[in-house]
């Protein structure tokens, strides 16, 4: 049986209990082991130290502090996953057009998320990538870091994340699954696998944005330069919602 086990960098105590929460409310008994690290000096050095702490298991998760499964039956769906590609998330693109997988716009974007509406307290919107599809969607080049799942082996294959070129919390995601894509795994994005995000990119401190541009260069200087003339329309769609679970109303 397919083993998981999740790494989280969580510095805030009251943060990590939320999510722990809202771990075991989603996986009951059947619960993966959560791994966390309190003190990261970056995303990618935790990620890395999480694993070496972490008990026997066939795959990984890496995941925020900040999110909470909402799909029922999430571990059914981890295993559908996982026999059918080697990594997958929750929200990603099968292009690339820059060191930014929403960049792609779509129809290259895939998967959704639940997230705070910008500027309205306490309300929450769903916003669409891709095709509300409610099945595993596999050719993705790309996931964005608030989960991704991989197998134990192609995180040692990949040698972890690059500690060393992204010493922040932002842009280890796009190099990670990008070189993963680029060694030939197989990696997907499971539009049923809803996810609560407790954040907004539009609360993002100026200091964050500059060091996620700054990451981005890095990307495209090991990767790039893409081709941004195959890029859809980028943007999402938008659901207001009167509480988070109604995201699964709109799933097909």
């Amino acid at each position: 049986m397919t083993r998981f086990c999740f790494i989280v960098n969580s510095v805030d105590d009251r943060r990590f209990d939320w999510f722990m929460q809202g771990h075991r409310d989603a996986f009951g008994a059947d619960a993966p082991p959560v791994v966390r690290v309190p003190d990261a000096k970056s995303m990618c050095e935790g990620h890395n130290r999480g694993v070496a702490m972490a008990p026997a298991c066939d795959w990984l998760v890496f995941c925020h502090d900040d999110i909470r499964i909402l799909s029922p039956e999430p571990l059914r769906l981890l295993r559908e996953a996982a026999g059918r590609v080697d990594m997958f998330g929750a929200a990603g693109t099968r292009r690339m057009v820059s060191g930014n997988w929403y960049d792609a716009g779509r129809p290259h974007t895939l998967g959704q998320v639940v997230a705070r509406a910008p500027g309205v307290p306490l309300s929450y919107e769903l916003q669409i990538f891709g095709a509300q599809s409610g099945s595993l969607q596999e050719g993705a080049v790309a996931l964005d870091g608030i989960f991704i799942a991989c197998r134990r082996a192609l995180f040692d294959a990949l040698g972890g994340f690059d500690a060393e070129t992204y010493r922040g919390f932002v842009g280890y995601d796009m190099d990670f699954t990008y070189r993963a894509a680029r060694s030939g795994a197989r990696v997907g994005v499971h539009e049923a696998l809803v996810l609560l995000h407790d954040s907004t990119v539009a609360d993002f401190p100026a200091a964050k944005v500059a060091a996620w541009e700054a990451a981005q260069r890095s990307f495209l200087d090991a990767f790039g330069p893409f081709d941004a003339g195959g890029a859809g329309e980028r943007g999402h769609r938008t659901v207001p919602l009167t509480a988070p679970t109604d995201a699964l109303h709109h799933l097909n």
